[in-house]
């Protein structure tokens, strides 16, 4: 999945998964461009990180302006 922010362009986000263990990246256009990758939140874990992997995404899709896709 990947969605890119309206009137920002130059940020493209993206989410790596395998079903049980998720990451996010973001990717910042420009010269050099440069990216980051989060902590993998997985699932399986004692806490359960699905809660924050949700999270993220909301807080995602309010920054793309994207909110009725979730």
């Amino acid at each position: 999945m990947v969605q890119t922010a309206p009137l920002a362009q130059n940020e493209v986000f993206g989410m790596i998964t395998s079903g049980g263990s998720f990451m996010f990246i973001k990717l910042v256009k420009g010269n050099p461009p440069y990216y980051a990758t989060s902590d993998i939140f997985d699932v399986r874990n004692r806490g359960n990180e699905l809660y924050n992997v949700l999270r993220i995404l909301k807080c995602l899709s309010q920054l793309t302006g994207n909110e009725s896709q979730l």
